[in-house]
């Protein structure tokens, strides 16, 4: 019944009927708790988490029906339910169904009798049944019906048959007003059924045989409104989006609006993508889906819509900006996959790409009244003109295509900035925050450190390497202030970067010699310079290895400026960057994996060996690295 093996209650209730007045006797045997109420007078109590066992108690009845109810739960493990009675001078074992009933009273309409069976009326029911044609709809074993006539056909007569004001024996009564009727003889009169439906008259059509009116208004028509039933209409949950939440979409220029597949899906398996709306869409099979969405899309759709442009990864990360805190703040309503969004729960932002075309897209942001009257979806673009003015220079073009290129990653891009948020983020101002703890990809020597830049590091003081990179928020450090603090905690930003595990400097043979998974090394802590930016300090064998790191924020990217400064004894020591899919750019820049921008300032020759990028550096000597991403 619970469909789940654990974590789960049941409820039983009804009513009881004894025959006898006397002491009764109630057992339950259940794992885990049960009780057993008449009453409502706790009878048995057999609560608690527990194995099978085996609880009884008595209590007095009269003759007749008496409130029952049993309640049971599941924690985890197996489980068993059991309930069993004896009745005065009766012996101990199931109370039989007949015992039971249910609280509720069927509703019997007045005057209602029992249905007999007359055989002497089934001849003249046949013949009835044959006269009026009813084969023709209805199928019955060994009788044919007449076919129907072309609905053309009737324009010879519009006065007779189902449309006569007396409607004859032979035809069939549909109760027609007065209205319905003339309007059907005007159709037929003018012959308007020989002509096939053009696409708009088809989705008026399909629209009104299947009510779709009833819920969607288009083109002014139809809509709760207009059937007053919009009161019927709710949100689940506090979601305070007003008619918008709780009213069905507009079906207004909806081919228009939204791509073929997705609109097929909809009108086949009632998808939804507004979990807030109590309502939901019905299913009208294959055969409605497959009239309705092409007429929806060449009633609706331009002849020349604008094409989608060509989308760059450059546009995704400027809208990824554009959506996000910093930009635009489309997360104070919409959602991203399971993250909530700030303010009330509007349509998820992943979701937005699959369902919508970008020549409706284009054309709402700039004005979303325009298209959905009534939405309280604001527009950043007033006029034409961009209210953020940092991001693309306000260019509203090249601001709402950065937006799609962003949606078009769908679930899998990155989460907006603002979303993630820790129950004690770490706030990074106007000076760096260094926090040391278990950082998730950084090691359990990770030094963490958030700069105003809204660029963040960890440094795994363990194996002496940048062990990760991200942008935006730092780190939430509420797992490691509550209790004994167990575990590692991710960092809470984007745009997360990481780097090879294992040592970060070694000595090597040759340029092409395996990487070593030990070396000899050790930490010596760290520094300040005078921007309050930790300057880490470690010897590599007899090689002293100075670490600087200094952020750079630009418009799109952010570049980490990275220093080594090696003193020792001459020689040389090889720097592994990376590791994973690299790409040597024209501009001598290493791009890896698709992420991370790499370029070098001293040190000897880059060398991709496999897939990892090793730098020689000559003792003592500087090496420059610069990381955009």
């Amino acid at each position: 019944m619970a469909g789940r093996d654990s974590n789960f209650g049941l409820r039983f209730r009804g009513q009881i009927e004894v025959g006898a007045e006397g002491e009764y006797r109630f057992w339950s045997t259940s794992d885990d708790g049960s009780q057993v109420w008449v009453n409502g007078q706790k009878v048995v109590d057999n609560d608690g988490d527990h194995g099978a066992v085996t609880r009884s108690g008595t209590i007095a009845l009269k003759p007749g029906r008496h409130a029952f109810e049993v309640l049971f739960f599941q924690s985890g493990g197996g489980f068993e339910l059991g309930v069993e009675w004896q009745p005065p001078g009766g012996t101990r074992g199931p109370i039989p169904s007949s015992a039971f009933s249910h609280e509720a009273r069927p509703l019997v309409p007045l005057g209602q009798t029992n249905w007999v069976s007359r055989p002497d009326l089934a001849d003249t029911g046949k013949v009835w049944f044959s006269r009026l044609n009813c084969a023709s709809c209805h199928t019955v074993p060994g009788q044919t019906g007449v076919p129907s006539r072309p609905l053309i056909d009737l324009a010879e007569n519009v006065m007779g048959g189902c449309l006569a004001e007396k409607v004859p024996t032979a035809a069939v009564r549909f109760d027609l007003s007065p209205e319905q009727r003339n309007a059907l003889r005007l159709t037929l009169s003018q012959r308007v059924v020989e002509e096939p439906l053009t696409p708009a008259q088809q989705v008026s059509h399909t629209l009104s045989r299947l009510n779709c009116y009833a819920c969607h208004q288009r083109d002014g028509v139809g809509g709760p409104g207009a059937s007053g039933h919009a009161d019927w209409f709710r949100v689940l949950g506090e979601a305070d989006l007003g008619d918008e939440g709780r009213i069905p979409p507009l079906l207004t220029g909806v081919g228009a609006k939204l791509k073929p597949k997705w609109l097929s899906e909809v009108l086949l398996k009632g998808t939804k993508v507004r979990p807030y709306m109590a309502t939901r869409m019905p299913q009208f099979g294959v055969p409605a889906a497959d009239r309705l969405q092409p007429a929806f899309l060449a009633t609706d759709r331009s002849a020349n819509p604008l094409p989608e442009p060509a989308l760059t990864e450059r546009d995704a990360k400027l809208g990824w900006k554009l959506v996000g805190r910093e930009g635009l703040s489309c997360i104070a309503c919409h959602t991203f996959t399971t993250y909530g969004s700030m303010g009330i729960p509007a349509l998820s932002l992943d979701s937005m790409y699959h369902r919508l075309e970008w020549d409706w897209f284009r054309r709402y942001l700039p004005d979303p009244a325009a298209l959905r009257p009534g939405t309280r979806m604001p527009t950043f673009w007033p006029e034409g003109h961009a209210v953020n003015r940092d991001i693309l220079q306000g260019d509203t073009g090249a601001q709402i295509q950065a937006i799609w290129a962003y949606l078009a990653g769908g679930p899998k891009a990155e989460v907006p900035a603002g979303l993630i948020r820790g129950r004690k983020e770490l706030v990074v101002e106007k000076e760096p925050v260094i926090y040391r703890n278990f950082i998730a990809g950084g090691g359990s020597r990770a030094i963490g450190v958030g700069y105003p830049e809204r660029a963040n590091l960890a440094f795994d003081a363990e194996n002496l390497r940048l062990a990760l990179i991200w942008q935006g928020s730092f780190i939430d450090a509420s797992r490691h202030s509550t209790d004994r603090g167990e575990g590692f905690e991710p960092p809470l930003g984007d745009h997360r970067v990481e780097f090879p595990t294992g040592p970060a400097w070694a000595a090597l043979a040759s340029a092409e010699a395996p990487w070593p998974t030990k070396v000899a090394q050790r930490f010596r802590g760290y520094r300040f310079d005078a921007a309050r930016r930790p300057v880490f300090q470690y010897s590599v064998g007899s090689v002293t290895v100075t670490d600087a790191l200094v952020p750079k924020a630009g418009e799109l990217d952010v570049t980490l400026v990275r220093t080594f400064t090696l003193e020792g004894p001459a020689g040389t020591l090889w720097f592994r960057a990376a590791k994973g899919q690299i790409v040597r750019q024209a501009d001598g820049s290493f791009r890896v994996d698709d992420k991370v921008q790499i370029r070098f300032r001293g040190g000897g020759e880059p060398r991709m060996v496999g897939d990892e990028l090793r730098v020689p550096v000559t003792v003592p000597g500087q090496l420059v690295e610069e990381l955009t991403w």
